[in-house]
């Protein structure tokens, strides 16, 4: 597959946090960061203001932790207030519990990685903190990934993203979502995060939503490792054939259609 690069210009200006949520009351303070680092054994602390202070327009208890060499600020921590949550746009494996109440922490990338946060590697490493999290804070239930506004119950969080980070598929559906525009045919929510661009399918792939879905999940993995399509392009289909992919005049929608 030609013509594909990463389209800065075009990604969305949105933070690439990623929060935990906990039943309320239970979010944990500095100490218990702290514990999870030494059961973990994957990541640090690498910064302790020891008090609660403004962080990225936030003010409450924070921590600096650091994996693979890249930092992230964990906020929303007691005694401080919560991180405010969004309204999820998709929902993956969350069961029955009222998530009303939930307060949640936060993960952004640190100030060195300003400019970079889109990108695949800072997002695998944030993802795999959250994965030690979730592991290591026994009160863990959920998290939310604010790009896609996707909501998502701990233990699939941890199954797609451990599959992931072991060097399976995108966890399309997770760290994007599929929703149905106004003209009946499925589009991405949140490859634009990666890419600048959401799919299409066209209306002849979006009539069965199983097989579409299918394959939007398929083609969604692909572009976040390719980057962005700068020009009509062809790949395998499966068996429904090769398809053709086509980028609209503003660069935004990629158009997916038989051949």
């Amino acid at each position: 597959m030609e013509g594909h690069i990463y389209g800065e210009e075009l990604r969305p200006n949105i933070a690439a946090r990623l929060l935990i949520v906990f039943p309320e009351t239970r979010r944990p303070d500095r100490r218990a960061i702290f514990d999870a680092v030494a059961r973990s054994e994957q990541f640090l602390v690498s910064h302790d203001p020891g008090e609660p202070m403004e962080r990225d327009g936030n003010t409450g208890a924070w921590l600096e932790l650091l994996m693979d060499g890249l930092t992230f600020d964990c906020m929303g921590l007691q005694p401080g207030p919560p991180m405010q949550r969004a309204e999820p746009r998709h929902v993956f494996q969350i069961g029955n519990r009222n998530f009303a109440a939930c307060e949640a922490i936060a993960l952004t990338p640190g100030p060195h990685l300003a400019g970079a946060e889109n990108t695949v590697p800072v997002v695998r490493t944030i993802v795999s903190l959250a994965s030690q999290l979730c592991e290591h804070l026994e009160d863990a239930i959920a998290v939310q990934w604010e790009p896609s506004a996707c909501f998502i119950g701990n233990n699939y969080f941890k199954e797609v993203s451990e599959r992931w980070l072991e060097g399976g598929p995108f966890p399309a559906l997770g760290l994007s979502g599929i929703a149905v525009a106004e003209n009946g045919l499925l589009r991405s929510d949140g490859l634009a995060f990666f890419t600048g661009q959401e799919l299409e399918l066209s209306e002849q792939l979006s009539a069965d939503r199983v097989s579409a879905s299918q394959l939007m999940v398929r083609l969604i993995d692909r572009l976040v490792m390719w980057g962005r399509v700068q020009e009509t392009s062809e790949v395998a289909g499966g068996d429904g054939g090769p398809l053709l992919l086509t980028p609209s005049v503003d660069g935004k929608t990629v158009s997916v259609r038989l051949k």
